[in-house]
């Protein structure tokens, strides 16, 4: 490893810009649930279905789901899971698509007056997937786990994160569901106004290290040079389907 002295190292958030204004729209309660990510364990899709088995053993909750859309490419690894959703077909209307991310972006807007979007990651660092679904309107709700709580504002915390487990999913959707139109569009709205503030700062802050890094190295022309890699990965899992998501994730960040 490598020694620093605590006044020459920090951390330093991603830069994002945020594209909604505070907006007027009318919120009602939540009817709608949006699951938004790959439908795989370490997006937390296991948990999100367990989580709604857990509500629909309540029948006042039944009453009050309306739809669930599941947004995220469809995982044959995950079964169980996907006979679930086919086999609550009778009772709730699901919706099942894959989309561009700006076309899921869309969506999940357009359904934010009565929506809530859950995205349970359990292992993400630094998504932006939150990030983004915080600048459609929607009302979202998060796993308190990786690196998700840094990105919110601490205030927010309760309101809007929950445990990474199916209980802990579905008591964040209880409490979505107990809010009024009007206490959603607070949160929503407080929340919007407050990571826009806070991201800000970090943008200004990026800008001000790319412009001391570049006085410190000039940036030189990049010629792009192509070749072959062998990329060795230990692997413990069982599913193929992780190692499937790890070369495409390989194959997109080398492309660039």
């Amino acid at each position: 490893g490598c020694l620093f002295a605590p006044n020459k190292a920090h951390k330093q958030r991603l830069p994002f810009t945020y594209r909604s204004a505070l907006f007027q729209r009318g919120y009602t309660e939540v009817d709608t649930l949006i699951f938004f990510g790959k439908r795989i364990v370490c997006k937390g899709f296991d948990d999100f279905t367990n989580a709604v088995k857990i509500l629909l053993i309540d029948d006042a909750l039944v009453a009050r789901l309306k739809k669930i859309v599941l947004l995220g490419p469809k995982s044959d690894f995950m079964e169980e899971c996907n006979s679930f959703f086919d086999s609550l077909k009778g009772r709730v209307e699901v919706v099942e698509q894959s989309l561009s991310r700006a076309d899921a972006l869309a969506l999940i807007a357009q359904n934010a007056r009565n929506a809530l979007c859950v995205m349970p990651y359990t292992n993400d660092n630094h998504p932006y997937s939150v990030l983004e679904a915080i600048d459609t309107g929607c009302q979202i709700l998060a796993a308190r786990a990786g690196g998700i709580p840094e990105l919110l504002p601490e205030g927010f915390h309760d309101g809007v994160l929950c445990e990474p487990t199916g209980e802990g999913i579905a008591e964040g959707i209880r409490r979505a569901l107990s809010l009024s139109g009007q206490k959603r569009r607070e949160l929503v709205s407080g929340l919007l106004d407050a990571v826009s503030r806070e991201q800000e700062l970090i943008n200004s802050q990026n800008r001000d290290s790319l412009k001391r890094l570049e006085e410190f190295l000039p940036v030189k022309p990049h010629k792009p040079r192509l070749g072959r890699a062998v990329f060795i990965a230990a692997v413990s899992v069982e599913s193929l389907g992780f190692i499937k998501d790890l070369v495409y994730a390989l194959n997109q960040q080398t492309a660039r």
